[in-house]
């Protein structure tokens, strides 16, 4: 999954360049991806998307928020930008119920594609009223199979579904 398939969002500019005068007041789902064409290596093929996320409140605020370095994600996205360069963000307003909805299928069809969530997504988003089955249930499957060949438990580093805890990885290891 590429960002430009992401039909909500048309324009992107860089996060060092984004102020809280770049969006309003509104709820809105935001995506930071890689510039330039640049794709990361996922379990099964490339993305340039680092994040998905969304705000039912106000999404200048949730951007603020990791900006500041506020949130889990910006930590691994500060990482990113120190390592690769500036990256990017798109974002699309919306209203709080869609905001969610949005995010929550978008993760789904990125894990259904390639495997996993994207990098600074560290599970599908759990949200009360929205169903996970699609893109759980694929991962589900796709990791047991994985591990009735391989007679490993757990899939590809570890993946969590949103109904499940601690995983064991390949290496034998417990990931939360």
């Amino acid at each position: 999954m590429m960002s430009h398939e992401i039909a909500d969002i048309s324009s992107w500019i860089g996060w060092s360049d984004w102020n809280r005068n770049s969006t309003r007041k509104k709820p809105g789902l935001y995506v930071f991806r890689l510039p330039d064409g640049a794709t990361v290596h996922r379990v099964k093929g490339t993305s340039d998307i680092l994040y998905i996320g969304c705000s039912v409140g106000e999404l200048r605020a949730r951007l603020m928020a990791h900006k500041r370095g506020d949130t889990s994600e910006s930590v691994l996205l500060k990482l990113i930008q120190q390592h690769l360069g500036d990256i990017e963000i798109g974002w699309a307003d919306s209203t709080k119920g869609s905001a969610y909805a949005r995010e929550s299928d978008l993760v789904a069809q990125y894990a259904s594609e390639h495997i996993e969530f994207p990098p600074a997504n560290n599970q599908q988003p759990a949200r009360a009223g929205v169903d996970h089955s699609r893109g759980a249930s694929q991962i589900a499957t796709y990791t047991s199979a994985h591990s009735k060949q391989s007679g490993r438990l757990g899939g590809p580093a570890g993946i969590r579904t949103p109904d499940q805890g601690i995983m064991s990885t390949q290496d034998g290891s417990d990931r939360f």
